[in-house]
């Protein structure tokens, strides 16, 4: 079988991806302080304009050049599969790098979700997939359950919706050294009515890492909060769970979990849904 022509970028050398590593945390020190909870209102939002600035612009040429490679002839299925994980995931960093944006924007009420017909499971799958990597080399298991009497299509955000179950995952895989991470759809208990056409739904994110004290849940959704034990740290800005949060409130519900020290972690949320056509 003819392979396709190799393409590959150029030029990159050790002292340039040092250069990089030490814009980005220049970037990090100029802007945390100006971002955190204490600060004016008008210097987070000259902060977080600034650091979408600096990071939105490499990252459009990354999904630019990744679009034109999926473009190309003589592909097998396994490199389109790659590439389409490279542009999904490159797509919700994208929406990441606006989650400062979007938290001011929640926070001056700004922010405005767009609920279009959408196909729940498909969400679902694509929220695992983008964890899939690191997951993989954890020797995580990734489990979807889900149950069989939801709607297979919902008026909703899908991109909201996926930046909050991503935003869990990704936390459950950070901090889970063995064994699964759970995605769990269900109907909502103890729901004793709800209005024609709405369903209320559940989304858990369960896992089997580290979990955290009663302490450290006080402390999980501050801004640029991070747990720590030891010296052990696994990645994170410190941004996600605070965004997740007021993403889901302003969903309509609220963010809880159940946590112990080794116990693992659970953390759900629910919302009423409107079912949609096929």
């Amino acid at each position: 079988m003819q392979q396709a022509p190799e393409q590959r970028c150029t030029g990159i050398h050790a002292d340039e991806a040092a250069d990089g590593v030490a814009r980005l945390r220049a970037l990090a020190s100029r802007a945390a302080p100006a971002m955190s909870q204490d600060a004016e209102p008008a210097d987070r939002a000259a902060a977080v304009a600034y650091v979408v600035h600096e990071l939105r612009s490499p990252l459009n040429g990354i999904l630019g050049f990744s679009k034109l490679l999926s473009m190309g002839p003589g592909l097998t299925a396994n490199q389109e599969r790659m590439l389409g994980i490279i542009t999904r995931c490159g797509e919700h960093q994208l929406a990441l790098i606006n989650d400062l944006l979007g938290l001011a924007q929640i926070e001056q009420q700004q922010l405005h979700l767009r609920a279009e017909p959408t196909m729940l499971r498909a969400v679902l799958e694509q929220s695992l997939e983008m964890v899939k990597a690191a997951a993989d080399e954890q020797r995580l298991e990734l489990r979807l359950r889900m149950d069989e009497n939801l709607p297979q299509h919902v008026l909703a955000d899908s991109l909201r919706l996926r930046q909050v179950l991503v935003n869990l995952l990704s936390n459950a895989v950070n901090f889970t050294q063995r064994g699964w991470v759970e995605l769990q759809v269900t109907c909502c208990p103890d729901v004793t009515e709800v209005a024609e056409g709405l369903v209320s739904i559940r989304f858990t994110v369960k896992d089997t890492g580290r979990g955290f004290t009663a302490a450290q849940g006080k402390r999980l959704c501050r801004l640029f909060t991070r747990l720590k034990e030891g010296g052990d740290q696994p990645p994170g800005s410190g941004v996600g769970l605070a965004v997740t949060r007021q993403l889901v409130r302003l969903m309509g519900g609220d963010l809880a979990w159940v946590s112990g020290p080794g116990q693992g972690t659970a953390f759900h949320f629910d919302v009423s849904l409107t079912m949609a056509a096929p």
